[in-house]
């Protein structure tokens, strides 16, 4: 989404998804919504020890960022384009934030250890750009994480709905994406796929959505505004749960090292 319509619907996304912003890693399959959101970071984190100084590169309402600076010490650069999620922020001594554009960033070169881009290079117009950008910043042998979406490569009139709804760049695949970064010296040290296993995630929103009503009829006049203004929202949830079983959208757990 753009920032400006992540701060129009911000109070009504943290009521259906709470301040992680993230997919759900389904494993089971009975998991809650809360355990599935904890297991995508679990997985992460088996994939990277964080330390040092690190980039959380579209940190939200930094959730991720207070895991990493409260359980690993980390030293953390928080980037969002959202001023409404900015505020929100919990203050803490290890987390600067900015709100700006990480592909405008002021961090100094080879200063990373590590930069986390959790569902948020899908928002970025420019890969080349991100690919130049984030290898300026990170030390030599420094980390790069990506958790993200992506197209399979098939055209859809369904995928360019959905990137229309959410304001987003409609997806491109993971081979482009990994050309830009191998190019500029980038390593590929593990790839996974966990589109099945993060495909609930919207039917979870979708019955949320449908159900608010019914738990708390206070929200019901903020969500007939909503479906009035943008009703392609609504039917999203369940469209991107079948863009996901049908392989038009992939979703992958990438990590990269500096050469």
């Amino acid at each position: 989404m753009s920032s400006e319509l992540y701060d129009e619907l911000d109070p009504l996304y943290r009521k259906l998804w709470g301040i992680s912003l993230h997919h759900g890693l389904w494993i089971s399959g009975k998991e809650s919504s809360k355990e599935a959101k904890k297991q995508l970071i679990e997985q992460i984190l088996g994939l990277i020890e964080p330390c040092g100084q690190v980039a959380d590169i579209g940190c939200g309402y930094g959730s991720f960022s207070l895991i990493l600076a409260q359980q690993f010490c980390c030293q953390v650069h928080g980037y969002t384009l959202s001023a409404r999620q900015a505020k929100l922020i919990p203050d803490h001594p290890r987390i600067q934030v900015a709100c700006e554009d990480w592909l405008n960033h002021q961090i100094v070169p080879k200063s990373l250890d590590q930069a986390f881009a959790i569902e948020s290079v899908s928002h970025m117009e420019n890969w080349e750009s991100f690919s130049r950008r984030t290898h300026t910043a990170l030390k030599e042998g420094g980390e790069l994480l990506i958790a993200d979406w992506f197209g399979s490569g098939r055209q859809s009139p369904i995928l360019k709905h959905l990137a229309d709804a959410g304001r987003i760049p409609l997806w491109r695949t993971k081979k482009e994406l990994l050309r830009t970064l191998t190019s500029r010296g980038l390593v590929i040290d593990r790839s996974l796929d966990l589109s099945m296993m993060v495909a609930r995630t919207w039917l979870a929103l979708f019955k949320k959505s449908l159900t608010l009503p019914l738990r708390e009829p206070n929200w019901i006049p903020p969500l007939l505004t909503q479906a009035w203004k943008r009703p392609e929202l609504v039917w999203s949830f369940p469209l991107i749960y079948w863009a996901y079983r049908s392989r038009l959208l992939e979703y992958h757990l990438i990590k990269l090292k500096k050469a």
